[in-house]
């Protein structure tokens, strides 16, 4: 845990929102990404986003620095967006739900190719390989730290890895391949 976190959850801890305000600011783009890539829904996302902070804020007390905060932090937010998708009812999709799959089918046809690619590829995979992926390659977080936010031994996190990069190759071939005969 670097200096200035220590300093502002000490703070947290002695009653200084604004020093929570820090931590917010710092892990929020981090927070929401993980949630969207488990929930696949902005809505629950913020949501999760939201929770995540309100539980890291009255456990703080509880955070030991025996890991870093952003992985005790990571934590919290894959529990809550995997409790998210549990508690939906499975084959149920609201309007709302649609209109922003709309919205984002259109939204990715403006990205890049290789995001576009990507962020489908990742979106395909089971949500505990989402989120692995996205703490690996996204948020640069090491397989130690990853081992402990999803609560299984390195040795496990490698090979989860090392099958959804699996997966995404395949994905990637396929879509790949289609796109590119439905051009010819």
């Amino acid at each position: 845990m670097n200096s200035d976190e220590n300093n502002w959850i000490k703070a947290c801890l002695e009653g200084d929102t604004a020093s929570f305000r820090m931590l917010v600011n710092t892990y929020r783009h981090l927070a929401y990404t993980l949630a969207v890539r488990i929930t696949k829904n902005t809505e629950d996302a913020e949501e999760v986003t939201q929770d995540a902070f309100l539980k890291a804020y009255t456990s703080l007390a509880g955070f030991k620095g025996e890991s870093k905060f952003s992985t005790w932090f990571y934590k919290i937010v894959l529990n809550l967006a995997m409790s998210k998708v549990r508690r939906r009812k499975p084959g149920h999709q609201n309007i709302d739900e649609l209109n922003l799959q709309t919205a984002a089918d259109s939204e990715s046809k403006q990205k890049t190719e290789r995001t576009y690619y990507v962020e489908k590829a990742i979106g395909s995979l089971p949500d505990d390989e989402a989120a692995i992926v996205t703490l690996y390659y996204m948020e640069d977080q090491s397989l130690d730290e990853i081992s402990k936010v999803v609560e299984l031994t390195v040795t496990n996190t490698k090979v989860k890895l090392f099958r959804a990069r699996k997966k995404m190759a395949e994905m990637l071939q396929r879509e790949l391949k289609e796109d590119l005969y439905s051009i010819l």
